[in-house]
């Protein structure tokens, strides 16, 4: 991962961000949506122009890899359980507003996302991303 690399992560990130939360606040505020289904649809949508973007702009692949798509949806659903339930936490239990909430959930999750994203999705130089067999020694442990 280069500086480079990790400027374009990081604009990006903003972007598909503020698109995220600019869907959410309008799903809640004027279709009188719940957040959690506010949360999910923006989630979804976040996911698909995350990937793209991460994919074709910032590690700059230029071709489609199914199977890296699977490991990038796969990874952002455990990410995503980890993102709604500290949403859910900030909001009924410690009783912050919706945006705000949502706000610190996507400052918290952004690191794990980030390191998985550019170490074990989009990493380049990573050939095989299947477990080890039997007796084999993996260099990623």
């Amino acid at each position: 991962m280069t500086l480079k690399s990790f400027i374009k992560f990081c604009f990006t990130g903003i972007v598909v961000n503020l698109s995220s939360i600019s869907l959410y606040y309008f799903l809640i505020e004027f279709l009188n949506f719940s957040y959690q289904l506010s949360w999910l649809l923006s989630y979804i949508v976040a996911l698909g122009m995350s990937f793209i973007s991460n994919n074709y702009i910032t590690f700059e692949n230029r071709s489609f890899d199914s199977s890296q798509f699977y490991r990038f949806v796969i990874t952002n659903v455990f990410i995503g359980i980890l993102s709604f339930t500290l949403l859910t936490l900030l909001i009924e239990f410690f009783y912050y507003d919706y945006l705000i909430a949502m706000i610190i959930v996507i400052f918290l999750v952004f690191p794990i996302s980030f390191l998985y994203q550019s170490l074990k999705i989009f990493n380049k130089g990573q050939v095989n991303n299947s477990m080890p067999r039997s007796g084999e020694y993996n260099q990623d442990l």
